[in-house]
């Protein structure tokens, strides 16, 4: 690792390191976008397709923005993810879906805390509106 190239195939362009056995497998830090959608993997990359660890991922098609923690490229540990709505959700995150503690903002100023699971609030939960009541 350490070397930088850019490797361009039918399915992705990806700038970043390299294994130095063979400068043509990528390993480490860089950047691949996948050609058929624009989706854009920022982070640590184990293969080519493979990004864990703390990343960015950008959804060409999907128009959302998740910055956090990935394992085997999908959401997984604490992140942000943003919708192309203005709504975001920052918190927990087990197989690209909200699991365990987050907060859900709306774009008119709302936001909802609590317990996620299956991306679904659960139980008690705290809503707050714009002008601060709940």
């Amino acid at each position: 690792m350490g070397e930088f190239r850019i490797i361009e195939n039918d399915r992705f362009i990806y700038y970043g390191e390299v294994r130095k056995d063979d400068h043509s497998k990528i390993l480490g830090k860089g950047i691949k976008v996948i050609k058929a959608n624009g989706e854009l993997f920022e982070g640590w990359h184990k293969n080519e397709n493979n990004v864990t660890g703390k990343g960015r991922w950008i959804g060409g098609r999907a128009k959302k923005i998740y910055v956090g923690d990935l394992v085997d490229n999908k959401s997984e540990g604490l992140g942000e993810l943003r919708m192309a709505s203005g709504d975001r959700y920052k918190g927990s995150f087990v197989n690209d879906r909200y699991e365990g503690f987050g907060t859900y903002y709306r774009v008119d100023g709302r936001y909802r805390e609590g317990i996620y699971v299956q991306s679904k609030i659960q139980g008690e939960g705290k809503i707050c509106f714009p002008d601060g009541s709940f």
